[in-house]
């Protein structure tokens, strides 16, 4: 019981942190305005096997598509949520271009200090996926957050 309340601590910070990523800025070459945004969250095959049959259905359920405004200063910071993040976070930039950000953002919270690697993709400016992949895959799944430019104009958005 104790192992089982502890993976879901660990998956429930990993959550936590991949909504609100708060690093140093980027040279991206995205496109601002409003922006189609998926997730989907990706367990490892011993992750899932410790997981009681309700959490694995909450993993598994394709999220619903959300719209969110993107601004300059959102990309340039590599903020692609609207909470902030959990706790204190130190974030590290190992390298950064007009395509891909790679960083590992380190998070403390009640005590207990989490380490995610964090992947930025932009092959073009309209299209984005991040990755974010936790110290220990094993105990934590990674999320990966998908997402297409539709507007200039954020009206209807985030």
């Amino acid at each position: 019981m104790i192992r089982r309340s502890a993976t879901l601590v660990s998956l429930l910070f990993v959550l936590a942190v991949s909504r609100g990523l708060a690093v140093q800025t980027s040279s991206l070459a995205l496109k601002p305005g409003l922006w189609k945004i998926t997730a989907e969250v990706q367990a490892s095959r011993a992750l899932r096997d410790r997981l009681p049959p309700s959490t694995l259905a909450i993993l598994d359920k394709p999220s619903d598509p959300q719209l969110q405004c993107l601004t300059r200063e959102d990309i340039a910071a590599n903020r692609f949520d609207t909470r902030p993040p959990p706790g204190k976070c130190v974030v590290t930039t190992h390298s950064s271009s007009a395509t891909e950000v790679q960083l590992t953002q380190v998070c403390t919270v009640d005590q207990t200090t989490r380490s995610v690697k964090v992947k930025i993709e932009a092959p073009t400016p309209t299209t984005l996926k991040v990755t974010w992949t936790p110290g220990d895959p094993d105990a934590v799944p990674s999320t990966v957050r998908s997402g297409t430019w539709l507007a200039e104009s954020c009206t209807g958005g985030h």
